[in-house]
């Protein structure tokens, strides 16, 4: 299972202009997304850009996006601070800024990071092998 930042990251391309980026091919969440919902690929696409452009302009406009047994988005203000400029040694002053953060939910923090049973009955807890054949099934296990 990949990790929901390389998901975000792969699909997402916020400018600090306030307009959001994208994809326009099928991306891997949206061709999965089209085998779960029996829709056209490109039908699916569209709707992973809607999903996204809405949660980037609940948190533009400053509020929390939360998706039960998901997880929930929000904004967080990090303080104006000092640094130093790493070529010159000079010192400077870092403004202050808002980013996006995401907190898993618990459901979904025991989903990514399940044991798994190897054939030869190994257990290992391994984040990135799902116990699921598909990411659609695996997402069919939360509750």
């Amino acid at each position: 299972m990949r990790s929901l930042c390389f998901i975000f990251t792969s699909l997402l391309s916020i400018t600090l202009a306030a307009t959001l980026t994208l994809a326009e091919q099928p991306t891997p969440i949206a061709m999965e997304f089209a085998k779960e919902a029996r829709i056209s690929e490109p039908q699916a696409q569209e709707q992973v850009n809607a999903l996204f452009r809405v949660i980037a302009a609940e948190l533009e406009s400053g509020r929390e996006v939360q998706i039960k047994n998901f997880g929930k988005f929000s904004v967080r203000q990090r303080a104006a601070r000092k640094g130093r400029n790493p070529r010159t040694g000079q010192p400077l002053e870092i403004p202050a800024k808002k980013y996006p953060k995401f907190k898993a939910a618990e459901n979904l923090k025991e989903l990514v990071s399940r044991e798994v049973v190897s054939g030869d009955g190994v257990v290992t807890s391994n984040p990135t092998a799902a116990t699921s054949a598909t990411p659609a099934a695996a997402a069919a296990e939360l509750p």
